[in-house]
């Protein structure tokens, strides 16, 4: 076949070739992301194509539909077949697209596949039919496809007569099944195909081992045969020409990644297995990517490969900012081999912002400008779309608010007093992937005056000393020669006053002393700043003002410790003030500067020597910037009481080799910490003078990384100094703003006072400043005080209650929170009111094992309120003991009976009365629960009587049985108890006895003889008769009869007294009908 491929085709046909790759067995290129710009995706994917070849290609001849028949199976126009053509040449396959005008009867013999697609436009001859046959026989390929959205037969008879050759023909009409159908076939032609998206496809009349695709009808859709010699492919559906991987012109068309794009490269596959091989295939075993020196394989589970194109898929946050080199290194199993370079730039992070002033957030005036450095370090920032806003009202947009220290803001009216946020939207602008954004606020405060005092911090000592540091500011500057008498101090309202408040410090204005330490980085990288900034020591020293200050440098480059890769050095810079030219003098007498004179000659030292030294003299490469303080620190000598000011200029973060460096402290969070808790305490305030975060050099051998350190910003702070841009526009300006730094340096006054009010879950500290009429202000803070040892009272216990003791004791223990707590005998006052003070040498006091005893010599009296405390008191730390106040009262006198009745000695004329009394106790009250029958007696003429006891308290009453007419009667109420609170002594008790008589005069006793009473009488003249008698007689004139309202008396006729007997005959007509007739004899 292939010997006559070119036979006679350049006189009559267009051949289009495509895929021929000559020579060359592997062809790789870059797919995505592009190489000329700006990635910002973080786990950004690589997609190479590859395409491997042998030494002779498969050729495809593909018969172009007519252009009048609608889509290509691309689903780009007819023109666009060349796309499909592309995916079989990147595959390696050699491919044709010609017309049906060409003469298919003899160019068939020069392919190895032949795909029909749609409509070409005619129907084939018949010696095209019997090529087609010879074609198959001889081994050859065809792929038959039919459109879905063609009529039902307009290509059926184009189709028809090539299928029949194998036994097999589309029938007519389409189906309705519009879903994904499942396939299950193992024909090598669906290997690895599970399922297929179909649209309406056009069954297939065939013989079942045929068939290998079917509908869930049983309508076969696909069929393939082999008996002919070569293999046959009916589809009767377009869509599974679609979703295949295309590249055109080295651009990728992406399609969604279905089963249809596997079965077309599956089923060409099978066409092409047992032809000459299409390619040696990929090595993925020993193919890799090399990125900045790490191999990832292509077998590792990072890529995939789908026979075409090559994609590592990273996790998030694989890329970080810079620039990556990248190499390919593609084997295929032939043995071929090709190398494929090149380079990604990366910014993954968003742009940065830094407060940069004020560095504290604290305005000091309405006009002062906030500065916020805002870059983007790896890619060039979006200024059209970068803004500040403040407190949501002003906006600043960055590109007409940029200044090459970052954005200067101010409000068009000033900054008000309060809080102002201020807020950053700052994107930077990659050409891949989009921007990475920054969205942070920060806070700043507009105090309401200029003038303020702030109680910068308290503690506390020991347990009484309380030390307070208060910072007086006007304006910018720390206000100086303040004195005691220009504070006042109070706390929980209470004034605090000499000499218990004590001012332990100065800040004089005009003889403050500082010692000024120049740290200077000896790279060579910083000559020309060491230099510039030498040349502004003017400025500097002016801005110093009246201060008495020395200057000293320092040249560091590693540690002396160090030879490899080269010597460290860190030496002080010597030199000799008289001499001429002031050149470094390794063991010269001067080395700190008093005047602008003596620094001149410094600046030769330092500039004109030591920074002209080669590069093998200047230090290893590795700074040790945090060591080159310590060093420092160590060596110089310094004035008592001089501050000391070390100013650090470095392009460089931090860098140790350790060891043999020691302390090695690096850029770490833990060297950081570190360095600035060593300038604590040892009383150092740092100017560190650098480049911005992001900006700092590295060598090309290091990580870009090494761009990036924010330590520098909180060194100084930190230290109570601040930090300086090194590469500023105006060296002058700087040189200026670092000499008012230290000339400003903070100084707050010391105060302490004895503490007073111990024990409060927190005291108010308040502080007021003031200087002749000028009224600085006025601050306050909170703090908890301290809580010394206390004595709590072991009895009498509870507090408040009564005892019956005269001679009641007290005790207290003393007991404390802290371990230190001892307490000091002979300071130890116990109050017992009314009694007096007592200390521990009085008799009545004794203290042992922290217990203090006190038992009175002194009676207290019945109704004593008795109260005690600790009045005074110190421990062993000079705190004071303090206690609570423990009351109680005394009660020495017993219950009191009162109300007695019957009243003692009295005579009673009735037998019918109730002994009662009330009893009471004023202080401690009775003990009820203790008085009953019990503490009762009755005696009746000598002789005890039955009686009953039943109580309402306060009275108890008695009731006594067969009391008579002259009986002679005892009571005796015997051990009432008082009820003190305490048991420590008996209850007060009381007793009592009393006696009373009973003598009844007898008088006439009367007795009705007729009527009886309650009858009824029917007589009109019913007498009444009664028997009136007495020992003594009857005196007759005495005696009164009531009969209903009339009286009668013996002077009346109807009334007649006889023989004891008192009679009344009622007048005629007396008595009335029904009358109910009441009598009384008076």
């Amino acid at each position: 076949m292939r010997e006559l491929r070119n036979i006679g085709l350049a006189t009559f046909i267009i051949c289009i070739l495509i895929g021929s790759i000559g020579a060359q067995e592997i062809s790789v290129w870059l797919v995505e992301p592009p190489t000329d710009g700006v990635i910002s995706c973080d786990d950004q994917q690589i997609e190479l194509n590859i395409v491997t070849l042998g030494e002779d290609s498969t050729r495809v001849l593909i018969i172009e539909p007519s252009p009048e028949f609608g889509e290509s199976p691309t689903g780009y126009g007819p023109a666009d077949w060349a796309r499909f053509a592309d995916t079989l040449s990147s595959l390696g396959f050699y491919v044709d697209i010609l017309p049906l005008s060409s003469d298919f009867s003899s160019i068939l013999p020069s392919y190895d596949i032949v795909i029909i697609y749609g409509n070409p436009g005619r129907e084939f001859s018949g010696m095209e039919i019997v090529a087609f046959f010879n074609f198959l026989s001889a081994g050859g390929n065809v792929l038959s496809v039919v459109r879905a959205n063609a009529g039902d037969v307009s290509e059926m008879d184009i189709h028809n007569p090539i299928l029949t050759l194998a036994g097999m023909n589309y029938s007519p009409p389409r189906t309705d099944i519009i879903d994904t159908i499942d396939v299950a076939s193992l024909h090598p032609a669906l290997a690895g195909v599970n399922e297929l998206t179909v649209y309406r496809p056009m069954p297939i009349s065939c013989s079942p081992d045929q068939q290998i695709v079917l509908t869930p009808d049983y309508d076969c859709i696909i069929a393939a045969d082999s008996s002919l010699g070569g293999k046959i492919i009916a589809c009767g559906e377009e869509n599974l020409f679609h979703n295949g991987p295309l590249v055109f012109a080295g651009v990728p068309v992406y399609w969604d990644i279905l089963d249809n794009r596997i079965f077309t490269l599956s089923a060409i596959s099978w066409f092409a297995s047992g032809l000459t091989p299409t390619g040696c295939g990929l090595d993925t075993a020993s193919s890799y990517l090399d990125i900045d020196g790490w191999v990832y394989f292509f077998s590792s589970p990072e890529f995939y490969w789908d026979g075409l194109n090559l994609t590592f898929s990273p996790g998030v946050d694989f890329w970080d900012s810079g620039i990556h080199n990248i190499q390919a290194e593609i084997f295929d199993s032939c043995g071929h081999s090709i190398d494929l370079e090149f380079t990604l730039e990366f910014d993954v992070d968003a742009p940065r912002a830094t407060l940069i002033e004020p560095p504290s957030g604290l305005l000091e005036s309405s006009g002062d400008t906030v500065v916020v450095f805002v870059q983007d370090y790896e890619n060039v920032m979006d200024t059209a779309n970068s803004y500040i806003v403040v407190d949501l009202l002003d906006t600043f947009w960055l590109e007409t608010h940029i200044h090459p220290l970052g954005f200067w803001l101010l409000p068009s009216l000033g900054w008000t007093s309060g809080t102002h946020q201020i807020c950053v939207y700052a994107q930077d602008s990659p050409d891949y992937c989009p921007p990475n954004v920054l969205d942070s606020c920060f806070t700043i405060v507009m105090p309401e005056e200029t003038l303020r005092v702030e109680v910068a911090d308290v503690w506390v000592e020991g347990c009484s000393l309380v030390y307070t540091e208060v910072c007086v500011r006007s304006a910018d500057r720390y206000v100086k020669d303040l004195y005691l008498d220009n504070f006042a101090f109070f706390e929980n309202g209470i004034p605090v006053v000499p000499p218990s408040l004590e001012l332990l410090n100065a800040c004089p204005s005009e003889s403050a002393m500082v010692d000024i330490v120049l740290l200077l980085d000896f790279s060579t990288s910083m000559n020309d700043e060491v230099s510039t900034f030498f040349g502004s020591i003017p400025s500097f020293v002016a801005a110093l003002g009246v201060m008495d200050y020395r200057i000293s440098a320092v040249v560091f480059n590693g540690c002396p410790e160090q030879t490899v890769p080269d010597d460290g050095v860190w030496m002080i810079v010597r030199t000799d003030f008289s001499s001429v030219p002031c050149s470094y003098i390794a063991g010269g007498p001067d080395w700190w500067a008093t005047n602008l004179t003596d620094f001149n000659c410094l600046y030769n030292a330092v500039v004109n020597d030591v920074y002209t030294w080669p590069a093998t003299m200047r230090g290893s490469g590795n700074e040790d910037q945090y060591g080159a303080i310590v060093r420092a620190n160590e060596n110089l000598d310094f004035r008592d009481g001089a501050l000391k000011a070390f100013v650090l200029f470095t392009d460089e973060r931090p860098i140790v080799d350790s060891p043999p460096c020691e302390p090695g402290w690096d850029e770490s969070a833990e060297g950081l910490d570190s360095i600035i808790q060593y300038c604590i305490d040892n009383d150092i305030v740092m100017f560190p003078v650098t480049p911005h975060d992001g900006e700092f050099q590295f060598h090309s051998s290091e990580s870009p990384d090494r761009r990036y350190y924010e330590g520098y910003y909180e060194l100084g702070p930190q230290t109570g100094g601040g930090w300086f841009y090194l590469w500023a526009e105006d060296y002058d300006t700087l040189a200026t703003q670092i000499g008012v730094a230290i000339a400003d340096l903070p100084c707050c006054y010391l105060f302490r006072y004895r503490e007073e009010q111990f024990c409060n879950e927190q005291n108010l500290l308040v502080v007021d400043a003031f200087q002749s009429i000028t009224n600085f202000g006025r601050d306050d803070t909170v703090y908890s005080p301290p809580c010394p040892g206390s004595a709590e009272f072991y009895y009498p216990q509870p507090c408040g209650g009564i005892t019956t003791c005269s001679l009641q004791g007290i005790s207290l223990y003393l007991n404390s929170e802290d371990e230190f707590f001892a307490p000091i005998e002979s300071t130890i006052i116990l109050g017992v009111e009314p009694l007096g003070f007592y200390r521990m040498e009085d008799d009545e006091i004794s203290f042992h094992n922290d217990t203090i005893e006190f038992v009175p010599t002194t009676d207290f009296s019945n109704g004593d309120t008795v109260c005690s405390a600790i009045v005074s008191g110190l421990d062993s730390m000079g705190c004071p003991i303090t206690s609570d106040t423990c009351c109680f009262v005394v009660d020495l006198e017993p219950p009191q009976f009162d109300e007695i009745y019957p009243p003692p000695d009295t005579v009673m004329e009735t037998t019918d009365f109730t002994v009662s009394l009330s009893i009471y106790d004023e202080l401690a009250g009775v003990r009820w629960s203790e008085v009953g029958y019990d503490n009762f007696s009755v005696v009746v003429n000598g002789n005890p009587a039955e009686y009953s006891v039943y109580s309402a308290h306060p009275y108890m009453y008695v009731e006594i049985s067969g009391v008579r007419n002259l009986d002679t009667i005892q009571i005796c109420v015997d051990s009432i108890p008082d009820d003190p609170d305490y048991d420590y002594c008996p209850p007060n008790y009381n007793d009592t006895c009393w006696q009373f008589s009973i003598y009844i005069l007898e008088g006439p006793i009367a007795q009705i003889i007729l009527p009886d009473s309650g009858i009824i009488s029917a007589c009109v003249d019913q007498q009444i008769w009664i028997a009136l008698t007495d020992s003594e007689g009857v005196d007759e004139s005495t005696i009164i009869m009531v009969i209903d309202d009339d009286t009668f008396t013996c002077a009346d006729v109807e009334l007649t007294f006889r023989d004891s007997t008192l009679f009344f005959d009622p007048p005629p007509g007396y008595w009335s009908d029904g009358q109910l007739v009441t009598v009384e004899l008076i």
